[in-house]
C-alpha cells in the first residue's frame, strides 16, 4: 500500500496531537488540581443548605408530599413511592424552618404537615387513630416517628407564635402520632415494625431504623414538648437498644447491617438525652455513641465510601455533641476532623451547589430539567436526586451549620 506525502502528513499530525493531549493527562498536578475539594466555609455552607432549601420547595408537590426521585440528565420522574423517606424529608424541611424560618418554608411545611393531618384515620385498634400514607396497606413505624419529628420541629420552633387553633391542630396531630408509637412498644425496648390497615395486627419484628428513630422522637418529645411521661420508656429502651445493636450485633462480627441501621439515629438520640441532663442511662447513652463512632469511623470506614454517606455525618455529629457535653475533648476534636473531612466530597454531589466543578458529572449537564437546582445526588458518577439522600445529607449540613460554624 502506497502513502501519499499528504497522508503521513496528516497521519503524523493527529498521532502528534493526539500525544500531546494524552501527555496533559499523564502529569500527577492534571490530577491533583481536579481532585481538589475547597475546604468548608461557613459561607459555603450557607450557599449549600440554600440551594439544597431550593430543591425542596420546588419539588413539594401540591398535595404535601414530595416527588420521589429526579433523573438531572433526563427528567424522569420516578413514580415508586416511599412512605419512610417521605416523613424524613417533611422533617428535615422542619428543621430547615426552624433553623433558617423564612414564610416559603413555613408555608411548605404547613403544608407537609397538613397532607398528613388529611390522611389522619380511624384504626381498627379503638380509641387509635394515625395518618395513613395513601396506597399503602401498611403502617411503618418509622414513617410515623418521622411525621411526629416533623411536627415537634416546627412547635419547638415556633409555637410560641401560633394562635391556639393552630396549636391545637398539630399538638393534636402530633399526640395521634405518639399513641400510635406507644401502642407499638415492645417489652425489650423495640417497636413493632408495621400495622396492617386491613386487620389491626402488630408485626412484632423489629427494623433497627425504627427503633432509633422511635427512640429520637420520644427524647424530642421529652426534652423540648413536656412530654416527660415518656422519659420511664426512654430510660428503659435507651439501654436496651444499644445493647441489641452494639454487644449483642458484634459478639460475632462488627460488619453488621444491623448496627448501621441504628447507628445514626442512636447516635442523635443520646446527644438529645445528655444535653437533657438526663441521668439514669448517662454512661450508657455516652459509650454506645463513641462505639458507634468509632465503629462506624474505623470499622464501616464511612470516610472511604464514594456513595453519599450524609446519613452516617448525622450519626458522626451526635456523637460528636456527646463528646462535647461529655467533656471528651479528644474524641470531640477527633470526630469533627473526620466530619470535616467527609463533608465537602459529598457537597461536590449537589448540583449548582458551591462545589460542584468538583464533579465531572454533575458540571456536564447543560440542560437539567426546570427546578433542580441544589438537589444532591448519591454518588460522584449519579445523576439522581432522591429525595432521602437529599434529606439527609441537607440535615448532616444544618447540624454542621449550627454546632460547627455557629453566627460568626
Amino acid at each position: 500500500m502506497k502513502y501519499t506525502c499528504l497522508s503521513v502528513f496528516l497521519c503524523c499530525a493527529v498521532l502528534l496531537g493526539g500525544t500531546a493531549d494524552l501527555s496533559r493527562y499523564a502529569e500527577e498536578s492534571f490530577w491533583v488540581k481536579r481532585a481538589e475539594i475547597p475546604a468548608i466555609t461557613r459561607s459555603n455552607l450557607v450557599q449549600a443548605i440554600e440551594m439544597g432549601r431550593s430543591y425542596f420547595l420546588n419539588h413539594i408537590r401540591p398535595e404535601g408530599n414530595f416527588i420521589y426521585s429526579l433523573d438531572l440528565a433526563t427528567g424522569d420522574i420516578n413514580t415508586k413511592d416511599n412512605q419512610v423517606r417521605q416523613a424524613g424529608a417533611l422533617w428535615c424541611l422542619s428543621s430547615l424552618n426552624r433553623d433558617r424560618f423564612n414564610e416559603p418554608t413555613r408555608r411548605a411545611l404547613v403544608l407537609g404537615m397538613d397532607f398528613y393531618a388529611s390522611n389522619l384515620q380511624e384504626l381498627p385498634t379503638p380509641g387509635l387513630k394515625c395518618p395513613v400514607y395513601p396506597g399503602f396497606k401498611s403502617i411503618a413505624t418509622g414513617a410515623v416517628a418521622l411525621q411526629a419529628l416533623a411536627v415537634m420541629e416546627f412547635l419547638i420552633g415556633q409555637e410560641r407564635y401560633l394562635d391556639d387553633k393552630v396549636k391545637s391542630r398539630y399538638r393534636t396531630l402530633l399526640e395521634h402520632q405518639l399513641a400510635f408509637l406507644h401502642h407499638m412498644e415492645l417489652p425489650d425496648g423495640s417497636w413493632a415494625r408495621d400495622y396492617d390497615l386491613n386487620t389491626g395486627f402488630r408485626d412484632d419484628t423489629t427494623s433497627p431504623y425504627y427503633d432509633g428513630e422511635c427512640l429520637l422522637a420520644y427524647c424530642k418529645a421529652a426534652r423540648f414538648l413536656g412530654y416527660s411521661g415518656l422519659c420511664a420508656r426512654i430510660d428503659h429502651a435507651l439501654p436496651n437498644l444499644f445493647e441489641k445493636y452494639t454487644v449483642q450485633r458484634w459478639k460475632n462480627c462488627t460488619e453488621d447491617e444491623q448496627t448501621k441501621g441504628f447507628c445514626q439515629w442512636g447516635c442523635l438520640a443520646a446527644a438529645e438525652y445528655l444535653e437533657a441532663g438526663w441521668k439514669p442511662a448517662v454512661q450508657i447513652a455516652k459509650d454506645g455513641a463513641l462505639a458507634l463512632a468509632w465503629w462506624l469511623v474505623y470499622d464501616n470506614q464511612i470516610a472511604l465510601r464514594v456513595s453519599n454517606s450524609g446519613y452516617a455525618v448525622e450519626g458522626l455529629l451526635g456523637a460528636w455533641r456527646v463528646a462535647v457535653v461529655a467533656g471528651d475533648k479528644q474524641s470531640a476534636a477527633r470526630l469533627r476532623q473526620v466530619i470535616l473531612e467527609i463533608m465537602p466530597r459529598l457537597m461536590t454531589y449537589q448540583y449548582k451547589g458551591p462545589f460542584m466543578a468538583c464533579n465531572p458529572t454533575l458540571a456536564a449537564l447543560h440542560k437539567a430539567p426546570p427546578g433542580a437546582d441544589g438537589g444532591i445526588v448519591n454518588g460522584k458518577g449519579d445523576t439522581v436526586v432522591r429525595i432521602d439522600v437529599h434529606q439527609h445529607q441537607m440535615h448532616a449540613m444544618l447540624l454542621m451549620l449550627k454546632h460547627f460554624f455557629p453566627n460568626e
